[in-house]
């Protein structure tokens, strides 16, 4: 009979305690990968007893680049609202760089699922991207939406009659499949917004989106405030003006920062060389904000609870 010594058994055993633990770890990883990724997604909670939340959903301008963290307008409207009435409020910021009108808005669906009726206020500006941008573009059918990009804008370049997409489009399309295919992504125009057919398509996407989103915050109780640029975007401006004129959401003008005249020394303070806002920038978008929420009684309407 083969007999096994103790040091034998005791190596065995710390072997498999050690797969063991690795197994667990690994487990574990991968659990706490999945909360945090689903923190990321859906974004920060609303902070504890604060009584009304603004929720800042949009592109690269409202994450805040060409500032450093929390210096964007969000960070700067929190600071501001902090000193005045400290825990009052919440200012949570859902900006994402390149995102277009879709997927801002889905940024603000993710969030009041997770967290219903405690928004107060959605501040909105997303736009500029869309003519780039067609990913889960709400304009397409749902089956483009999840779509990889070649075979994304390879459908709209086939179908680009029905959406009366011109010849410069076309051709700016076909160009970045051939980029697709040279594993070449360089962040260029698309949409060639000039163009009749093309001015109609972003705004029938636009007005689609402000829709949703209004829906979205109407079901739980909250106001929406929509945001132009700085610099003024042609194919956004319009829109949101629109939506405005209906009553579902105010418009807020921060366009050259609420300076006039406008001047090109006053661009070279306020911006960075891609033409985002630098901190200072973003500090005067903040109290334009500011005074449009306080002045419309924005500020002093609390959330309602869970």
């Amino acid at each position: 009979m083969m007999t096994v010594s103790r040091k034998t058994v005791f190596t065995v055993a710390a072997a498999a305690l050690g797969l063991a633990c690795v197994a667990l770890v690994f487990e574990l990883a991968v659990l706490a990968r999945s909360w945090w990724d689903d923190d990321e997604d859906r974004g920060p909670p609303p902070r504890a007893g604060a009584r009304v939340v603004i929720l800042c959903a949009g592109d690269s301008h409202t994450q805040g680049v060409g500032a450093r963290r929390g210096r964007g307008y969000p960070g700067r409207l929190a600071a501001m609202l902090e000193k005045e009435r400290p825990g009052y409020y919440d200012v949570i910021n859902l900006g994402a760089g390149g995102a277009n009108t879709s997927q801002a808005v889905e940024s603000v669906r993710r969030w009041t699922a997770h967290y219903p009726r405690r928004a107060s206020v959605v501040i909105f500006n997303a736009g500029f991207n869309n003519v780039w941008n067609l990913r889960g573009a709400s304009i397409l059918p749902e089956d483009l939406r999840g779509a990889p990009d070649d075979v994304l804008y390879r459908r709209v370049l086939a179908e680009s009659a029905t959406w009366r997409l011109g010849q410069i489009t076309r051709r700016r399309i076909e160009q970045f499949l051939g980029d697709l295919e040279r594993k070449k992504d360089e962040h260029r125009g698309l949409i060639a917004w000039e163009g009749e057919g093309e001015r109609a398509f972003l705004t029938r996407w636009i007005v689609r989106d402000l829709e949703n989103l209004a829906d979205l915050a109407e079901a739980g109780g909250a106001a929406v405030a929509l945001l132009n640029y700085w610099n003024v975007c042609a194919w956004q401006s319009a829109p949101y003006e629109s939506f405005a004129a209906t009553g579902r959401a105010v418009a807020i003008d921060v366009t050259h920062f609420g300076i006039e005249p406008w001047t090109p020394a006053l661009e070279k303070k306020l911006t960075t060389d891609d033409r985002h806002p630098n901190e200072e920038g973003y500090a005067r978008i903040a109290g334009i904000v500011h005074r449009a929420l306080d002045g419309r009684g924005l500020l002093d309407a609390p959330a309602v609870t869970e």
